[in-house]
């Protein structure tokens, strides 16, 4: 008997030990902690849909559907390059920022004029600074925004389904605020204006002087390719242009293309 209880112990340790090194224990359900997600760069992940899930959401004219987990996560930087001969061409770039690059969580609402509908993010993370590097080694900060975006796209039978398109603008902050002071104390809000013995010379180099922050827009399209209307999660990709920094007026700013993946998920219906 006493054989046979050692035989069932080992026997149970090399089940116990199998599945664990198979990866066959069940996953944990729910949501991440804090210290799982800590310096993993998993928080810079959007979260997924199932391939499979071509489901719709009915709308009616004057419905207006809450979102909340709105998430734009950048996969491609490029800058806008001048090459021989004055042709400009857009260049992948390397994401110098790479765990601080996601735009999220938002909140936004789609409302249905019909056919139409609006997509709207009302409040949440809507900008954030990155620097991305050239193959030249050249340095282009940029603050990826969807702040006040608005946009529109058109449904055949007005529902959100797996083959909706936004196309429209966002405003972009400058990428200094305008307290921001440079190393001689000038800056747009606060500070002066002029750096010692730069008086004279203010008509001649302004933007030199002259420190500035001025909003820019940029153009965004969103494509619904995945609906889940169980759970209410939808995903897709996106693509966006807008500028780089002009550092307050003193540098030329680049266009940036940014083409990326996207998720929100439906809280409320109304």
């Amino acid at each position: 008997m006493r054989y046979r209880s050692l035989v069932a112990m080992l026997l149970a340790l090399f089940v116990g030990f199998t599945v664990t090194a198979c990866g066959g224990a069940p996953q944990q359900q729910g949501p991440l902690t804090y210290d799982q997600i800590h310096s993993t760069g998993l928080a810079a992940l959007c979260p997924e849909v199932s391939d499979v899930a071509r489901g719709k959401v009915p709308m009616t004219a004057g419905q207006v559907v809450k979102l909340d987990d709105v998430c734009f996560q950048p996969v491609s930087i490029e800058a806008e390059e001048e090459r021989r001969g004055g042709d400009k061409e857009f260049v992948r770039t390397k994401n110098l920022t790479r765990k601080t690059f996601t735009l999220g969580p938002a909140q936004a609402e789609i409302v249905s004029n019909g056919d139409t509908l609006e997509f709207n993010v009302l409040d949440g993370m809507t900008f954030q600074a990155i620097t991305a590097q050239l193959p030249g080694n050249e340095q282009v900060p940029t603050l990826l925004s969807i702040k006040k975006l608005r946009a529109t796209g058109e449904s055949s039978d007005g529902s959100i389904n797996a083959s909706l398109d936004f196309e429209g603008t966002y405003s972009v902050p400058g990428y200094r605020s305008s307290m921001f002071l440079d190393p001689r104390g000038r800056g747009s809000e606060t500070g002066y204006e002029m750096a010692n013995g730069l008086q004279a010379a203010q008509d001649e180099f302004p933007e030199g002087s002259i420190k500035t922050d001025d909003f820019t827009q940029g153009k965004i399209s969103i494509q619904i390719a995945r609906v889940d209307p169980y759970t209410g999660e939808l995903a897709g990709n996106f693509i966006s242009y807008q500028k780089s920094s002009d550092e307050q007026g003193t540098l030329e700013s680049r266009l940036v293309r940014v083409q990326g993946l996207f998720y929100a998920r439906i809280v409320d219906e109304s």
